[in-house]
């Protein structure tokens, strides 16, 4: 057997015990999915500056001010935070006001309150991996580019652009804790370069999906043997496989569907994940996977859809002493699924150890106006968010990618005030504003996704079926101590009152066992068949008829 210990562990040992913490414990950390399963030792607020959630700002949210930079020349900023952090995530789409400016403004890091930024570079290059940082830290998907390298500062930070900002989504940690202070050692570009070794290491390790390194027995985590079986479930039947007991986590499901319809039993067939008697998965298999509207291989950082078909998860479940992984068929055909299941001995501390959950959101069809939002999640506890995919029927008229997502976390929960919001979810994707998504923009990426399986679509003519995005969070997980409300707003471009959208969420996140929850088990819409474009279609024509 192989032993292998999380990133996390590791990044653990550096920043601990009084060490600073620095760039590379930050990689070190950001490069593991199991350490969503412990709360961290040293807490820390998430929080986020977006074009149009700026606030106190005259510019419609797009900027804080404008001042002389240190060329001489005006800059716009667009983040500013004081004290101990780290930038997480840049996102902005690569293009500067229309598709056709594709230049894009000069941004500038400063870190330290000093008067020289620690970087000066091309927004666009930065953030497409065509600068100091590759992919898989800094990718562009379609016409989005986002960075996701951990940045540190010991004093502050502040970014600025030299042109008028125009679309941009910033997200960072603040850790101005009183109750735990630590040492962070801040980001430098020179130290960045002599690290290349070190940093093709953790980008080879995240691409190729692995974790393990040597480490010494005693803290060490046991790979076990992996619980291979075939199920074959009756029609309207359920299968439950039992994992080992005590202190362990599931580490990876690889399952093979054979159905005769392959793709309504993706819809049909309901993955439940139960811990320690709490049921915190409870989703169809095919939505979990991104895929239950049609096939298209991916390869992301915690999912896989590979070419034969075969389904890869590799999202960490820990548990106490009990867990369990069953399907359940709500179709009339009989299906197989092949299983395998690998598990690891993990530490259970009740202080600090997490549950994963995932949960699908399906309430059928909704109306376009009035606008209303759409609850993906709420939870009184603590825990991290981590992502979701989002899927849409497109009828080639209307495109559901207007609107806003909204995430509350703790007191702002009370408040109403979102912590994090982002204007267009087209936007927030990696849809091109004003623009209905295209083939073109159907682009896979280790924490960014679009499929679009089975589309009447070509480079420029808007798409005709479904569309699904695949997000997950690397070094920018949303850290929440007592709650946290997801919502969605979807708005369709469409000028008339009475039309409807087909929108579906799966949500994935981490919490404890004290937290309380909304569970959604909507075994109506995943037993009936997949709504089709013309049943959409149909039902507009409808809406018009009767109004």
């Amino acid at each position: 057997m192989n032993k292998w210990i999380s990133y996390a562990a590791s990044a653990l040992l550096l920043c601990s015990c009084g060490k600073q913490m620095n760039f590379e414990s930050l990689l070190t950390e950001a490069a593991d999915k199991s350490r969503f399963g412990s709360f961290p030792e040293y807490l820390y607020q998430t929080r986020q500056a977006a074009s149009g959630n700026i606030p106190d700002s005259s510019q419609n949210g797009k900027f804080i001010r404008t001042e002389t930079g240190s060329t001489g020349k005006q800059e716009w900023v667009i983040m500013e935070d004081s004290g101990k952090g780290v930038l997480t995530h840049i996102q902005t789409v690569c293009f500067y006001k229309n598709p056709a400016d594709t230049v894009g403004p000069e941004i500038a890091i400063y870190l330290d309150g000093k008067k020289n930024p620690e970087i000066r570079t091309n927004l666009f290059q930065l953030v497409k991996g065509q600068d100091f940082v590759k992919a898989p830290f800094a990718q562009a998907v379609g016409y989005l580019g986002n960075m996701y390298l951990p940045i540190p500062y010991a004093k502050g930070c502040k970014i600025t652009l030299d042109r008028e900002p125009h679309f941009y989504r910033i997200g960072y940690r603040s850790y101005e804790r009183e109750d735990k202070p630590i040492r962070m050692k801040s980001f430098s570009l020179k130290a960045f370069n002599r690290k290349k070794t070190f940093i093709d290491k953790i980008a080879d390790d995240v691409k190729n999906n692995s974790v393990k390194t040597e480490i010494p027995e005693e803290q060490a985590f046991i790979q076990e043997e992996p619980n291979r079986q075939q199920i074959q479930l009756s029609p309207k039947t359920k299968a439950t496989l039992e994992m080992p007991q005590g202190n362990r986590a599931i580490s990876c499901i690889r399952l093979k569907i054979t159905a005769q319809e392959w793709q309504q039993a993706l819809r049909s067939v309901i993955l439940i994940g139960t811990f320690d008697q709490l049921e915190n998965i409870w989703c169809p298999l095919g939505d979990f996977f991104g895929i239950a509207t049609g096939m298209q291989p991916y390869d992301m950082w915690e999912r896989s859809v590979q070419k034969d078909s075969s389904l890869v998860c590799r999202f960490v479940m820990p548990y106490r002493e009990h867990a369990s992984i069953a399907f359940q068929n709500l179709s009339n055909e009989k299906i197989k699924i092949d299983t395998e299941i690998e598990t690891v001995e993990r530490p259970w501390i009740e202080e600090t150890s997490l549950y994963f959950f995932a949960r699908w959101v399906n309430s059928g069809m909704t109306e376009t106006h009035p606008n209303r939002d759409t609850e993906l999640f709420r939870m009184k506890g603590k825990g991290y968010y981590i992502g979701h995919n989002l899927t849409s029927l497109m009828t080639g008229e209307q495109w559901q990618g207007y609107g806003t997502e909204k995430i509350y976390i703790d007191n702002d929960v009370q408040k109403r005030t979102p912590t994090f919001s982002a204007n267009g979810l087209g936007d927030f994707y990696n849809e091109t504003p004003n623009l209905k998504p295209n083939k073109k923009e159907a682009q896979n990426s280790l924490f960014l996704s679009l499929l679009m399986p089975d589309t009447q679509t070509t480079d420029t003519v808007p798409a005709i079926g479904y569309a699904t995005w695949l997000q997950n969070r690397f070094a920018d997980a949303i850290l929440f101590e007592n709650q946290i409300q997801v919502v969605m707003n979807p708005l369709s471009d469409t000028t008339t009152t009475h039309q409807w959208m087909k929108n579906e969420a799966v949500v994935f996140f981490y919490a404890d066992s004290q937290s309380a929850y909304n569970q959604y088990k909507n075994t109506k819409e995943a037993a009936r068949p997949i709504m089709t474009v013309q049943e959409l279609r149909e039902a507009n024509i409808e809406a018009e008829k009767n109004n």
